[in-house]
């Protein structure tokens, strides 16, 4: 664990009681050590040209006790600036999304959605299941008017 990250803090503070039905005597405290770990300078795939950007926000673990005490593990990890290769990745979502702009400010613009026509779409196959199939084409889209129309 140590070879990963480092030790910067180690604080012992009793343990608060949450709730009067704790059956503890008073007189042996009770007491969590919090154990404040930040990760190394350990590149990823041990690459040279990459430098750690700040670290994560610490998480919190619960870890075996300590002669009685609870421990607590506060973990920051170090983040990394991204890779060339996820830019790519998001330019290519990018690229996507303007592509189909129109359509997705369409919304915002109209508060229209294609909820009706897929609607209408579930309808007709509903409509044709229950048909077992269309022979005359003309009469089964006279039918659909006159039912859905």
């Amino acid at each position: 664990m140590l070879e990963w990250f480092e030790l910067t803090n180690v604080e012992v503070k009793p343990k608060e009681k949450k709730s009067t039905r704790d059956k503890q005597p008073d007189d042996i405290p009770v007491n969590v050590i919090h154990l404040y770990l930040d990760e190394n300078e350990l590149t990823p795939d041990n690459r040279e040209d990459l430098r750690p950007n700040g670290f994560t926000p610490a998480k919190t673990f619960h870890d075996f006790p300590i002669r009685g005490q609870e421990v607590l593990l506060h973990v920051r990890r170090r983040r990394w600036p991204m890779d060339a290769r996820d830019v790519l990745y998001i330019n290519d979502i990018a690229a996507a999304m303007y592509d189909r702009e129109d359509e997705i400010l369409n919304y915002f613009v109209n508060r229209s959605t294609k909820a009706s026509a897929e609607s209408l779409n579930a309808k007709i196959k509903d409509f044709r299941a229950q048909l077992r199939g269309v022979i005359d084409k003309k009469f089964f889209i006279f039918r659909l008017v006159k039912i859905f129309g």
